[in-house]
Order: C-alpha cells, then structure tokens, then sequence
C-alpha cells in the first residue's frame, strides 16, 4: 500500500511539474510577456533563459530591434539593453485574447463588444 502511495505521488508530482511548465513556456503574447521573454528583462538575461544570443540590433544602442532564432514570427524592441515590447510579424501567434494578426475588426467585436467603449474609456483616462 506504501508503495502504491509512493508512486502515486510521484506521478502526480510531475504531472503539475510538467504542466506547470508547459504553460510557463507557452507562446501567448501578453502585455507582461511573450512566453519565457519577460518585458521589463536585460537583453541579458532573456538570451540567458532561452540559451541563445539575439540577432540584429543587440541593444547597444538606444532603441533597438532583435530576434531570437528559437522563436520567429515576432522581433523585440530593446531600450537601453531592456526588453520593452514586442512586435508581431506572423498570423500564428495570438495574445491572450487569442486574437491573432490578420483577424478582422468585425471578429474583434463580435467577441469582445464593449471594445469600442473600453478602447474610448481608456483614451479619456489619459
């Protein structure tokens, strides 16, 4: 009986182990993040956490633009060495709306239809 425990508690240990970290990397673009690159980041540490080195401007500058090989479709604007946003290139990556680029404005508000009114609320409160 200890042993069936045992094991079960191992499975189930990475099963939310596994889980865990398959949505941790998953590539949905966010206003915080894009999968394991995190806004807000040294350039630094992002080509650390993916284990490669961005291509194309390297942030020496002050504003510049880079990729990852590991993830196409999208480039990162990095402002004075920080990783500050993204830019999408490609109709396969969603955000978190799941709103992807190419879906049309009358999909947009079919599925979010106070869009119009919150997108207007916002622009006052600036």
């Amino acid at each position: 009986m200890r042993m069936q425990s045992f094991i079960a508690t191992i499975i189930i240990t990475f099963l939310l182990t596994t889980t865990a970290s398959f949505a941790a990397n998953r590539l949905v673009l966010s206003d915080k993040s894009y999968g394991l690159v995190t806004f807000g980041s040294e350039l630094k540490q992002i080509e650390e956490k993916l284990g490669e080195k961005a291509t194309g401007d390297t942030g020496d500058k002050g504003c510049d633009d880079v990729n990852f090989r590991s993830i196409p479709g999208i480039s990162f604007m990095v402002e004075n060495g920080i990783v500050t946003r993204a830019d999408v290139r490609s109709p396969q990556i969603e955000n978190v709306l799941k709103i992807k680029l190419g879906t049309s404005l009358a999909e947009v508000k079919r599925r979010y239809p106070d869009v119009g009114q919150l997108a207007l609320h916002e622009a006052l409160r600036l």
